[in-house]
């Protein structure tokens, strides 16, 4: 069989057995009508329909972006088709398309990795929805205007390798939705990208704030935001040789582009357009990182990649204590390596560091210095956790104090408090910066309560809690240092 690189759109209808189950006639009646429009669609947009199974729709393009033209047609049109009737009747399409090499049977029917994806990421869109993968958004970017929701790293069933997954939703579409998981999705707007999504903007902004008030850590932790100009010192994930050897980027020719993932990177410049430059750029990143995701950093000289959510400085020790790593010790804590994963983090050349989150880590090794190593384990580990990482570790010895008197704990920064105001995080953050040990409690009238530099794990808890139930009855204990606890009264 042939093969060839193609643009796969596949389709179903959310609930479609439920439909037919209440009224079969009229539901059959009113998808055929759907289909009929739902092709007409995609012949208007220079794709072809390849197969059809009860209320699956697959269609191939050539282009992603007259394949994402067509997906937002196909949802505007059948979507407004059904704004009037009930909820429960609505025969509302689930779009996903994916970008690959794909087989080509002697029927015209088409196989492989790229229908596979597709289906999936159908399978995770909502009713009414456009779920792609990023290399779809990667080659529409700049070409058409909507918005894309951030849906992370995905494990897709029957995909050996996880995908990169966007919503994307028209510029006049609500955008307040939640994440399959019930997480915040963050937003990116395209084609200019000018802004940043809520979270990460208030992210950058307190992590100023705090920066220019408080005592600054030792690394550079502020990663480049998107729509700012290009500067090699705030490329985020790189080494530091790696950022000196962009330094001259902004002077290279057009067209041009950066690709960076966790563990690679590719620039391209002097390419015959746009599109090139992204290629070539993300080739060579996958070239340095082929089980990776490698992203767009930079387009010309401006940042397209958004920022990281960062600790803040109130969050980050980058100063170790004189109180070395106990494997053993270190059980109870979530996202905490094993014992004999802490024992080889141990075993490693200095300079290095270990950053934690709920679903894992990131550790550094034999960097050439302590703030490279903090800086990468934390921006590592932060991308792959999709929230700020905490610092637990910087050449064996402990960052912090960890808890041991309430069972399993887990990482905690203020950064990450999705509770806490922008107010609250700066009056917090001043007394948070202290030395261990600290705790946080909060009231049952929601107002939060800190303390500092206490002598014991005992007394910042006994201090914290005091301190609430001098203001109100119903306090609760919520974070020891940069752990959170079991809700304890």
């Amino acid at each position: 069989m042939k093969r060839k690189l193609t643009v796969i759109l596949a389709s179903d209808v959310a609930g479609y057995s439920r439909l037919v189950a209440e009224d079969e006639e009229d539901v059959v009646r009113r998808f055929q009508q759907a289909a009929t429009a739902f092709s007409d669609l995609v012949q208007k947009h220079q794709g072809r329909v390849f197969n059809t199974a009860g209320d699956a729709i697959l269609a191939e393009f050539a282009s992603a972006v007259d394949a994402t033209r067509c997906a937002l047609a196909i949802q505007d049109a059948n979507n407004a088709q059904n704004a009037a009737v009930p909820a429960k009747r609505k025969i509302l399409f689930r779009i996903g398309i994916a970008v690959g090499d794909v087989l080509v049977a002697e029927t015209g029917d088409l196989l492989g990795d790229a229908v596979n994806i597709a289906a999936r990421l159908e399978g995770i869109a909502e009713p009414g929805s456009i779920c792609v993968s990023g290399d779809v958004v990667t080659h529409v970017q700049n070409k058409i205007p909507f918005t894309v929701l951030d849906l992370g790293e995905q494990s897709l069933r029957n995909i050996d390798r996880r995908i990169r997954a966007f919503r994307l939703l028209a510029e006049d579409q609500h955008t307040d939705a939640r994440t399959p998981e019930g997480g915040p999705r963050r937003r990116h707007r395209i084609p200019s990208w000018p802004v940043l999504s809520a979270m990460a903007l208030l992210t950058v902004a307190i992590t100023g704030l705090l920066i220019w008030k408080l005592a600054p850590f030792s690394p550079d932790m502020n990663a480049g935001a998107k729509g700012s100009p290009f500067d090699a010192a705030n490329v985020p994930m790189v080494t530091d040789r790696v950022r000196n050897s962009l330094s001259d980027f902004t002077r290279q020719p057009d067209f041009k582009a950066i690709a960076i993932s966790r563990i690679g990177w590719g620039v391209a410049s002097g390419m015959r357009d746009q599109v090139s430059a992204e290629r070539e750029a993300l080739e060579q990143c996958r070239k340095r990182d082929e089980k990776g995701d490698c992203r767009i950093y930079a387009v010309g000289d401006k940042v397209v990649w958004p920022s990281l959510l960062l600790p803040l400085a109130a969050d980050l020790r980058s100063e170790p204590l004189n109180l070395p790593v106990v494997p053993g010790e270190l059980a109870g804590v979530k996202g905490m390596p094993t014992v004999a994963g802490l024992e080889a983090y141990l075993n490693e050349n200095n300079h290095k560091a270990l950053a934690i989150s709920d679903n894992g880590f990131s550790s550094m090794k034999d960097r050439e210095s302590q703030a490279e190593a903090i800086r990468l384990a934390v921006e590592r580990c932060s991308d792959f956790a999709r929230a700020p990482c905490v610092l637990v570790s910087v050449d064996g010895f402990l960052s912090g104090m960890v808890p041991r008197m309430h069972g399993t704990v887990r990482p905690y920064t203020l950064a990450g408090e999705t509770e806490m105001s922008v107010a609250d995080k700066e009056r917090i953050g001043q007394i948070y910066q202290g030395k261990d040990w600290r705790a946080l409690a909060r009231g049952g009238s929601k107002k939060w309560y800190a303390v500092q530099q206490m002598e014991s794990e005992t007394a910042a808890v006994d201090q914290v809690l005091k301190l609430c139930h001098n203001s109100e009855q119903d306090c609760r204990l919520w974070a020891i240092g940069n752990f959170r606890v079991a809700n304890n009264p």
